[in-house]
């Protein structure tokens, strides 16, 4: 329990103390030739004790993949955001024009008249499948791996992955 109570105090303080300075990184880096070294050392530098568990365990890849992860997980839901007013804004347009005659296609050719309305809903009915999918896709990448060097947990609690 100690050593649990220690490591909040620390957590508190590293994250007070945390700054990010990207000259300071860009700087360190081009010495280090490693961005996720430069980060932890432009950031730790000046901590006591506690600098040993701003990056306590994990890996380069623990920290990048984790941050790709959520990246991607943001902007995923920004898209999602606006494919679903675009859903919106078909189901406008398949009411508003369901009774405007448009030129039905076959093979790429004039067939039977349609309604155009009746276009935009097939439109919308592929894009709600597509929404789903991308909210999986959102819900697949939404995940981060802190499992240390190997991925065996060897020098990490599994616990702090959860």
């Amino acid at each position: 329990m100690k050593k649990r109570n220690s490591a909040k105090r620390y957590s508190k303080k590293i994250r007070t103390q945390a700054k990010i300075d990207v000259d300071k990184i860009l700087e360190i880096e081009s010495v280090v030739d490693h961005d996720v070294i430069a980060f932890i050392k432009s950031i730790t530098d000046g901590m006591g004790d506690e600098a040993r568990y701003f990056h306590k365990g994990l890996t380069s890849s623990d920290i990048v993949d984790t941050a790709w992860s959520l990246g991607l997980k943001r902007a995923g839901e920004l898209i999602l955001e606006e494919l679903k007013k675009l859903a919106q804004i078909l189901k406008e347009k398949a009411v508003r024009y369901k009774y405007l005659y448009t030129v039905g296609r076959s093979h790429g050719i004039h067939a039977e008249p349609t309604s155009f309305g009746l276009k935009m809903l097939s439109y919308l009915a592929e894009l709600e499948r597509n929404i789903k999918r991308f909210e999986l896709a959102i819900e697949n990448i939404s995940f981060g791996k802190l499992s240390g060097a190997v991925g065996n947990y060897a020098n990490i609690d599994p616990e702090i992955e959860k």
